[in-house]
């Protein structure tokens, strides 16, 4: 269902649309910079046949990135 604004109303929500979208694009950046980091994570393991890693910070990472994701589509929701 679509919904036509006034002019008025249009430019009330302006600087709300505008935050939402400056939050969905800062959260996808930062998601998109640890979706890399974890990447070259399991480029490394793959080259070295394994490598000690720590588990506990990786699943940190991931749930950060994770968070990340959401509040993205959050924000375009």
């Amino acid at each position: 269902m679509s919904k036509t604004f006034t002019v008025e109303e249009a430019q009330t929500l302006l600087p709300v649309l505008e935050a939402l979208l400056s939050k969905a694009q800062s959260s996808g950046m930062r998601a998109a910079e640890i979706e890399v980091e974890l990447d070259q994570l399991r480029q490394r393991i793959f080259l070295a046949g394994g490598v000690h890693v720590d588990v506990a910070t990786t699943a940190r990472r991931r749930a950060e990135r994770d968070k990340c994701l959401q509040e993205t589509k959050d924000a375009l929701a």
